[in-house]
């Protein structure tokens, strides 16, 4: 039996030996730097821009026996664009996506491959949509606690004829940790949404309670102060984006950045625009294909409201412009409610005002959406149901004859509540007991009528 022991032995050290030498040599291993990793801490902006973009590559190379030789192929072409290391920076001159791509071989003739997605973004593709609606579907808004309730809210929506719905999609609610993403509940409603036969276009909104400025982050309504840095409202955009490519075509920034019930304490244009630049490029690198809009500008409504700051709507957007973010979306959007006494001229002279701020500075090219319009009806304040009904399709043929404004939602789907004389809670198209209102069958023959 003495040969099995020594066999067991020359066995053994040959494992101890062989061991030895992987820890000696390693494995050849090679990172690319800009990468996801520093996109989540610094921004997308290395990663992701309008051309010509320039992105700076370097490669970083451990478990190596000697000399390392390297290839960049910084366009995936096939063609070697640099041997070096820590290359020049490469310039990217058309839209599209690259696979940038670093090989290593050192001494010990081991090799080691990493790439790096890089996204030139090119004009954007918008939707057709025509015709759109408010509906809060999320079960953590409240309106549609229940499955039976969001399938009944999904039927009015396809039945009505709307294109797509406007809706929020809550930092809170999706990450109520910063390790802790709840997607079930968003997940549900876009099933819901293409089930019964319309798009979504989700509010990234708006900050949560581990991530926001506020005094009191455990108050729900001081969640509307501003995330403490850019970086993490973008990586929370990102994560959105990437999960529903494909699926979401649209995302809005916000919104009404320009109230100070929604950016507390007060309107800031400019750090605003850093939060819109951010979240741009985070949604272009996840989804090259994705609209962005601008978050819809409020009236401004300092009158009725002293309590709150405000920022007119014209004038914020030229801070926008003036902090550079002309080219950080794809839509302006806007929120022009106007008492139905003070007519279509009225909300016309609005838009066409706003409008001469993006002809100022050389933006015609992009449309303007409405992505909130209506009015309640409140009799107290001179609005029945039925003038709330005329009032929509007055708000829908103005619209029409500015060639601008290629979208409007209505805002909302139903009441919010039972209280007549409460203008938040009446709104609806449909009544808070689901009854049909006047104008939820004026939308419908709106949209029959204009049917392509």
């Amino acid at each position: 039996m003495m040969w099995k022991r020594w066999a067991w032995l020359v066995l053994a050290c040959g494992v101890i030996l062989a061991a030895s030498t992987l820890l000696l040599a390693g494995d050849l291993s090679v990172a690319i730097s800009p990468n996801l990793d520093l996109a989540r801490e610094e921004g997308f902006h290395l990663l992701a821009g309008h051309p010509p973009l320039t992105v700076d590559f370097s490669a970083r190379v451990e478990e190596s026996t000697g000399t390392v030789a390297c290839e960049w192929d910084f366009d995936g072409d096939g063609r070697a664009d640099s041997t070096s290391l820590d290359p020049l920076p490469f310039v990217y001159s058309t839209p599209g996506v690259y696979e940038a791509t670093v090989r290593v071989r050192d001494a010990g003739e081991q090799e080691a491959t990493a790439s790096q997605r890089i996204v030139v973004i090119g004009p954007p593709d918008l939707p057709g949509w025509r015709f759109g609606l408010v509906a809060h579907l999320n079960r953590s808004y409240g309106l549609y606690r229940i499955d039976a309730d969001a399938e009944r809210a999904a039927e009015l929506i396809r039945d009505l004829g709307v294109d797509v719905v406007r809706l929020d999609l809550a930092w809170s609610a999706i990450q109520p940790a910063r390790a802790v993403y709840l997607w079930k509940d968003f997940d549900d409603v876009i099933d819901l949404a293409e089930r019964h036969g319309f798009d979504l276009m989700p509010i990234i909104g708006f900050s949560t309670e581990w991530a926001t400025t506020a005094e009191n982050p455990a108050d729900l309504a001081d969640w509307f102060f501003a995330p403490p840095t850019v970086e993490e409202y973008a990586w929370f955009a990102y994560r959105a984006a990437s999960r529903y490519t494909g699926r979401l075509r649209a995302w809005e920034i916000w919104s009404e950045p320009n109230a100070g019930l929604y950016w507390r304490p007060e309107p800031d244009p400019v750090q605003y625009t850093e939060l819109l630049k951010n979240a741009y490029l985070a949604i272009k690198y996840a989804d090259p294909s994705a609209v962005v809009v601008l978050g819809g500008l409020a009236n401004d409504e300092s009158l009725y409201q002293p309590e709150y700051a405000w920022v007119p709507p014209d004038a914020f957007l030229q801070a926008v412009y003036d902090q550079g973010g002309k080219p950080y979306f794809d839509v302006v959007s806007r929120h022009p409610y106007t008492h139905p006494n003070e007519g279509a001229r009225a909300l016309s002279a609005r838009l066409r005002s706003f409008r001469l701020v993006m002809e100022i500075n050389g933006d015609t090219d992009k449309p303007i959406w409405l992505t909130e319009i209506g009015y309640a009806a409140t009799p107290d304040a001179g609005v029945t149901e039925a003038r709330q009904s005329e009032w929509l399709i007055a708000c829908l043929n103005a619209a029409k004859q500015m060639d601008f404004v290629t979208l409007a939602f209505w805002y909302n789907l139903r009441d919010t509540g039972l209280d007549a004389s409460n203008w938040e809670q009446n709104l609806g198209l449909i009544a808070h007991d689901w009854s049909i209102e006047p104008d939820y069958i004026a939308y419908q023959a709106f949209i029959r009528e204009h049917e392509p």
